[in-house]
């Protein structure tokens, strides 16, 4: 059985954002029981104050995440996986995030 979970998360950068030039989703998210998943999405990468900028900085995120299940599943054969994942620069600091 597949499942897919939707998320959406808005990340406040802590400079402006001109351009992201390098971007980067993993996931440690593991279960811990048959119907309990766990962990952080993984968020980094590198990005420019502005688009003309030559100087990047490097930036790294965690989101936590817990989801639990309405259905048990089978904890030796389950995984996670991200099936699709995309960004969008909302203002001068803010990055939304859609992974799925």
């Amino acid at each position: 059985m597949k499942k897919i979970i939707s998320f959406e998360k808005k990340i406040e950068f802590p400079t402006m954002i001109g351009e992201i030039t390098s971007i980067s989703l993993d996931h440690n998210l593991k279960f811990i029981n048959n119907s309990n998943v766990t962990g952080n999405f993984i968020l980094s990468g590198t990005y420019k104050l502005t688009e003309a900028s030559r100087i990047e900085d490097d930036f790294y995120y965690e989101l936590p995440t817990e989801i639990i299940l309405t259905e048990e599943l089978e904890c030796q054969t389950a995984k996670v996986e991200i099936e699709d994942f995309f960004y969008e620069i909302e203002n001068d600091y803010n990055v939304i995030c859609y992974i799925g």
